[in-house]
């Protein structure tokens, strides 16, 4: 079993320390150290590569996996456009656990200024199980919708899975200022705002 208590491998942490050997060239025993230093060879930082027409998202530091998607739950994101055009792609970060039997669906909604979902669903794409990997990652689906700047839409998040489910990765500390989130427990027919919430997602808009 991971550190992190969970029992998917794949959502292990990471830790990382310098190597030590010894004289013959053996690596001499592991110790866990709160901190070391290391100097470091000149050169440049690196960077993540941002997606295509990126618009809107909430980074990527200070987020945690959990998995509850399925058998009723329910996640709805919200965003809003800074642009108008078309919403050419919209990446939600999840993974799958306890073998699911029905794909993920991620639809997309207008949403009112209390995070809740509005009218029917202006897009929807269920992404099979075996698409999905163990260990969170990033699932990108097409809506090809046009959408408004500065009008409130949301990504909603579920599945008709009874066993298993699917994962999110959040952060409480509102890196996403923008939007907000809400969770339901009866398969979205009904949401409750989780203040200060933002699930680890990103939209694409082209002109």
């Amino acid at each position: 079993m991971p550190d992190n208590g969970q029992r998917n491998e794949a959502l292990a942490d990471y830790y990382w320390s310098p190597l030590t050997f010894t004289a013959t060239g053996a690596i001499e025993p592991i110790t866990c150290q709160n901190s070391f230093s290391l100097t470091l060879s000149t050169g440049a930082p690196g960077h993540q590569v941002p997606p295509r027409d990126v618009d809107q998202a909430d980074g990527v530091s200070g987020f945690r996996p959990h998995g509850d998607i399925g058998s009723g739950v329910a996640r709805f994101q919200t965003f809003v456009p800074s642009r108008t055009g078309e919403l050419s792609a919209v990446s939600y970060t999840s993974f799958q656990a306890g073998n699911p039997g029905a794909g993920l669906e991620i639809s997309v909604h207008l949403a009112n200024d209390s995070f809740q979902p509005t009218g029917d669903a202006l897009s929807s794409t269920v992404v099979p199980a075996a698409q999905i990997g163990w260990s969170p990652r990033n699932v990108t689906v097409s809506p090809a919708i046009s959408v408004a700047a500065g009008q409130r839409y949301g990504l909603l998040v579920r599945s008709a899975t009874t066993s298993g489910c699917y994962g999110l990765v959040y952060n409480d500390s509102s890196p996403y200022p923008g939007g907000g989130e809400a969770y339901s427990d009866d398969n979205g027919s009904t949401f409750r705002t989780e203040a200060g919430r933002s699930l680890k997602f990103s939209t694409s808009v082209s002109r």
